[in-house]
């Protein structure tokens, strides 16, 4: 919830060990003091990148939505 993404991440940069966690039993659980030393790692690694220039999205063919259609009796 702190860092605002889905339970699946987590468990996804868990496993890639990104975030460092015990485990109590069969919960795993991430200190606060990690957590923070990770969010701020990944600050300074973004402060410390060089600025790419943002090219807009450029709009995707083919993707329509379906059309509903009614069974008509003939």
């Amino acid at each position: 919830m702190m860092m605002g993404v889905s339970r699946s991440t987590i468990y996804i940069m868990l496993a890639r060990d990104d975030l460092p966690s015990i485990s109590i039993c069969k919960a795993r659980r991430i200190p606060a003091a990690a957590l923070d030393d990770y969010i701020q790692a990944q600050l300074a690694q973004r402060h410390d990148a060089p600025k790419q220039s943002v090219m807009p999205p450029t709009p995707r063919r083919g993707l329509q939505t379906p059309r509903l259609t009614r069974n008509v009796r003939q």
